[in-house]
């Protein structure tokens, strides 16, 4: 004799859209120009200048 599993109903969950959708999970190329205009900024900025320190502040 087998013994019949129950059938186990799941509840389906509706949740609410985020407020920031999906925005942050698409990548785009544009971050690669970005990492690379602000690492030539660091290279031509003078050693220890004080543009150096800004532009490492603005970025944290």
């Amino acid at each position: 004799m087998v013994a019949s599993s129950p059938i186990k109903c799941r509840h389906l969950v509706n949740y609410h859209p985020t407020v920031w959708g999906y925005h942050f999970l698409s990548y785009t190329p544009v971050i690669d120009e970005y990492k690379e205009t602000i690492r030539k900024m660091l290279v031509e900025a003078p050693e220890g200048s004080e543009q150096k320190l800004v532009l490492i502040d603005a970025m944290e």
